[in-house]
């Protein structure tokens, strides 16, 4: 993602750069930066897949001194950290981390036949529109792959809910 900056500095000059950046944090700690040597933002977008993304000039002049994106991160962290922590103990955890998992396997099921769904479209439309020639040959290879980590995947799933639910039936001896 890419930074563009138009700033005036403190002695009334108007600057504007450009700079990358892998990380939101890090990108705000850079504005922060900038806004503590005195200088006002003008202009500032995030540039991200050709998209721009005008940031809130009101918010970066007034030197916010938390960076939104670790507090959303830490309000996420405490959001999960109870889903786990707040199991029952006993017998019944057991039964509890079982339901959960079944419920994780299920989501990552959907979300693989979904993605299968697609790429079967993918790989038809590409063996059937597509000219003759590499490109043809290395996308429906690509399409393949896809598809066939999909299935294993699927059936991986699929094992491990049914691992889950025969664990959960009471054993009869």
């Amino acid at each position: 993602m890419l930074l563009y900056i138009l700033v005036r500095t403190t002695d009334q000059q108007v600057k504007d750069f450009c700079c990358q950046f892998d990380d939101l944090e890090e990108s705000w700690d850079f504005l922060r930066g900038i806004h503590k040597k005195g200088d006002t933002f003008l202009k500032a977008e995030l540039i991200h897949h050709q998209d721009r993304y005008g940031l809130p000039l009101d918010t970066l002049n007034q030197g916010q001194p938390v960076n939104p994106f670790r507090e959303l991160r830490q309000q996420w962290e405490q959001w999960l950290i109870p889903a786990t922590a707040c199991k029952p103990s006993g017998a019944g955890s057991r039964n509890y981390l079982n339901q959960r998992l079944i419920a994780l396997h299920q989501s990552f099921i959907v979300n693989i036949e979904q993605t299968l769904s697609q790429m079967l479209f993918l790989w038809d439309s590409a063996h059937c529109c597509l000219p003759e020639g590499p490109r043809k040959t290395r996308l429906i290879q690509q399409y393949q792959t896809t598809i066939d980590r999909c299935s294993r995947s699927l059936i991986h799933h699929s094992a491990s809910i049914e691992r889950l639910v025969a664990a959960k039936s009471p054993q009869r001896e």
